[in-house]
């Protein structure tokens, strides 16, 4: 499976959300249960420093498992966190047999926020 290419736009100290669709090549829902997820930024693909994670553990990434649905919510405290800047992001999700399958990756532009 190749994953989708999707590029994001987050608003410096604005909550940013994004929902999606795993369906199969009949467009049926991929069932996830029991699954988990995790979605890193980090200014480039080499880079050890991670600008921002989401998961599911600590409840910024939800899996609605019969409907195929993921939906990613970061909040404005933590995009507020963020330095303009144009970075790099993948989306990971995890089967309960340890099977690791890339589902969304690209680049994330970061906008400064005015109001303040």
């Amino acid at each position: 499976m190749i994953s989708g290419i999707y590029n994001m736009t987050i608003e410096q100290g604005s909550t940013y959300k994004l929902a999606l669709y795993w369906k199969n090549s009949a467009n049926n829902p991929i069932d996830m249960t029991n699954y988990t997820a995790k979605m890193q930024i980090r200014s480039s693909t080499g880079a050890s420093v991670k600008l921002l994670e989401a998961t599911t553990t600590s409840d910024e990434i939800v899996i609605y498992p019969l409907q195929g649905a993921i939906n990613i919510t970061i909040g404005h405290l933590q995009t507020a966190q963020l330095t303009p800047s144009v970075a790099v992001y993948d989306l990971e999700v995890s089967s309960p047999q340890g099977e690791v399958f890339k589902l969304l990756k690209g680049r994330v532009r970061i906008e400064g926020e005015v109001t303040r």
